[in-house]
């Protein structure tokens, strides 16, 4: 299979109405965006807290992405290591720590 017919079955599968019923799951992050670059936000923050029952991931990916409102994507792109520490202070995810 070569990367058009690839793109072509992905997205002909993500406009599957049944897709976007799967609840609870981490991608109802993703799911709540439209601008692509604040989709792949949430998914990488979805992906790396998705460790633990579900509930706590859509949970502390849901404080994270709140943190990061209205615009993920642009609150990343402006802000310093610093800025997301500071941002981050106090969260914790199970292990992690938002220093991590």
């Amino acid at each position: 299979m070569d990367y058009r017919e690839l793109k072509r079955s992905l997205n002909k599968l993500a406009r599957n109405p049944g897709l976007n019923a799967i609840s609870p799951d981490p991608l109802e992050l993703v799911h709540r965006y439209d601008d692509d670059r604040d989709r792949e936000v949430a998914g990488i923050i979805a992906s790396s807290l998705a460790y633990g029952n579900v509930r706590s991931i859509l949970l502390s990916g849901q404080r994270v992405l709140d943190m990061l409102e209205p615009t993920p994507s642009r609150s990343l792109a402006t802000m310093t290591e610093r800025d997301a520490l500071e941002l981050l202070r106090g969260f914790r995810h199970r292990f992690t720590k938002g220093s991590d």
